[in-house]
């Protein structure tokens, strides 16, 4: 009887050492299938790994490279920088923007403005375009580079020389302004387009505008300069450039080759020009260094070839109940734009 129970608990202990054992396998066979999965999985990171080390030495080299083709001989804010650090703009301010001083050696011809002023007033009473884009023209005015100012000039202008030719150096929204004009008063305008970044200036033509406007997708700098020699009097070169003078720039070119072959008589028009002959605060502080103001402003001094016709920051800082008066949508914005003529020496 002793040696029956004795039996029995054997088998128990048996059946419960087997059930342990049969468990401990199948949590072997667990523990050797997840060892698998973390072995392929670390030999994955391993060769993301060397990946990863590849692509740094990379980087490295184009960090390298890029350091070497870009890289400034001072830091930004330094005095030898294009860069003004904010606190050197802060502390001349008061004289960077006085609109009441007048340029040194700059004959704005004021009156003269005034005069063309009513003229161009008259021509906006029947402007026909709107602040949000329509089907009707390719232009309106809630854009963010040519906006209600610049464009009511623009508009006024062409209608008032009505130029047989007009060069763009920059296009886009002032190319769809332009056309829109031509297409009701200019049907005669010779329109070539210099734009070396033209989808945007794409995406603003009509079916056919391609066909009859002559665009020149590349540098201004790689453009003949014969190309200017067909500009005759009341004819228009319109610059909107990148706005830096630096080595090789545009803005160079423009003023150093194309303006000085100008022939007499020929309009010249040029974006962002502030007044007095400075860019706005917000412009400097976030660090866009451009020059071309600057460039403009000596290019003007003593010069008797070029003449002040309209400059619009002027008239704005001076004149501004004037002009909101006789054309009430350029309170829209305050422009940038100013128009020279060449004249006879």
């Amino acid at each position: 009887m002793e040696l029956e129970k004795r039996l029995r608990k054997l088998v128990k202990r048996y059946a419960v050492a087997r059930k342990s054992y049969d468990d401990l396998e199948v949590r072997e066979s667990r523990l050797t299938a997840r060892l698998d999965q973390l072995s392929a999985r670390y030999d994955s990171l391993m060769n993301h790994h060397d990946e990863l080390l590849a692509r740094h030495a990379e980087v490295l080299e184009e960090k390298q490279a890029f350091e070497e083709q870009y890289r400034t001989w001072v830091p930004p804010g330094h005095f030898y920088s294009p860069f003004a650090s904010k606190e050197e703009i802060g502390n001349r301010a008061a004289s960077m923007f006085d609109v009441n001083a007048r340029p040194a050696a700059v004959d704005l011809r004021e009156a003269e403005q005034i005069e063309l002023f009513g003229t161009l007033a008259d021509l906006a009473g029947e402007l026909p375009f709107t602040a949000e884009r329509t089907e009707k023209h390719r232009y309106f005015y809630e854009n963010t580079a040519y906006s209600w100012s610049d464009a009511i000039i623009l508009h006024t202008m062409l209608r008032h020389l009505r130029p047989k030719r007009m060069i763009e150096v920059g296009s886009g929204y002032s190319t769809a302004m332009t056309l829109d004009t031509a297409d009701g008063w200019l049907p005669e305008l010779e329109l070539t387009c210099i734009e070396p970044y033209p989808q945007l200036l794409q995406s603003l033509f009509r079916p056919g505008d391609e066909e009859g406007v002559r665009v020149l997708d590349q540098a201004v700098q790689d453009v003949p300069l014969e190309t200017y020699d067909r500009l005759e009097a009341g004819d228009v070169l319109f610059i909107d450039s990148t706005h830096v003078v630096k080595a090789g720039s545009d803005v160079n070119h423009l003023f150093f080759e194309v303006l000085p072959r100008l022939n007499d008589g020929v309009w010249v028009h040029v974006h962002d020009v502030f007044f007095p002959f400075e860019y706005p605060m917000d412009w400097l502080v976030e660090g866009r260094a451009w020059q071309e103001d600057y460039l403009l402003r000596a290019f003007l001094m003593y010069n008797r070839r070029f003449e002040v016709r309209w400059y619009q920051q002027f008239m704005w800082a001076h004149h501004r109940d004037l002009l909101e008066s006789r054309i009430p949508e350029l309170a829209g914005n305050s422009g940038g734009n100013i128009w020279l003529q060449k004249v006879a020496g």
